[in-house]
C-alpha cells in the first residue's frame, strides 16, 4: 500500500500545508544514499560479534549500537537545530521517498502530528540531509528512538550497549 494515502491523508497535501514544498523521487536511490552514508564501515565481523543483530529495519544499526545516535528527546531537539534547505524523507515499509525543499517547518512534532493524525504511527520514518551527513529516524516502536545521527569520524561503528530489547 502506498504511504501517500494512507487513512484518508493525501502527505504531499500535508506537507505542503505546512509550507514545506514536496516532490516525489526515487526510493531505491534514497535508500541507497542513506545507507551509504550510515552504514558505511559497518563490517560483516562487526555485525557478528553484536548480538542479535538482524538488518528487519534500518534503524537497527543504531538500536543495536552499531553506530552511535542520539535518541529520545534529545535527538527531537537536535533535529529542532539542524539545517533543512533540503532534505530527503522516505519511509520503510513503502515505495515512497520525497525531497523536501526549504524544509525548516518540518519538526518532530510535524512528524508526530503526522504519525498521530495520518495513519503513519506504524511507519518507520527516515530523514536525511546528505550533504550534511546528518539524519532524523522515527521508529515505529514507542519504547525506541527517535534516534539522531550526524555521521563523523567520532561515531563510525562500535560495539556499545545497545537500547534494543529482542522480542
Amino acid at each position: 500500500m502506498s504511504e501517500q494515502n494512507i487513512s484518508g491523508i493525501d502527505l504531499t497535501l500535508f506537507l505542503n500545508s505546512c509550507g514545506i514544498p514536496v516532490a516525489r523521487i526515487d526510493k531505491e536511490g534514497a535508500v541507497r544514499a542513506w545507507r551509504d552514508l550510515f552504514r558505511d564501515g559497518i563490517t560483516p565481523e562487526l555485525k557478528a560479534r553484536t548480538q542479535d543483530y538482524n538488518e528487519e529495519f534500518n534503524w537497527h544499526i543504531f538500536s543495536f549500537g552499531l553506530v552511535r545516535a542520539v535518541e529520545g528527546n534529545s535527538a527531537d531537539v537536535l533535529f529542532e537545530k539542524c539545517r533543512k534547505d533540503m532534505v530527503i524523507l522516505f519511509f520503510e515499509n513503502s515505495d515512497d521517498a520525497y525531497s523536501c525543499e526549504n524544509a525548516a517547518r518540518l519538526t518532530s512534532d510535524t512528524l508526530k502530528s503526522l504519525g498521530q493524525y495520518g495513519g503513519y504511527s506504524y511507519a518507520d520514518m527516515y530523514i536525511f540531509h546528505p550533504a550534511d551527513r546528518g539524519t532524523y529516524v522515527r521508529t515505529h516502536e514507542r519504547s525506541l528512538g527517535p534516534y539522531y545521527c550526524e555521521k563523523t569520524k567520532s561515531n563510525l561503528p562500535v560495539i556499545t550497549q545497545n537500547s534494543h530489547s529482542p522480542r
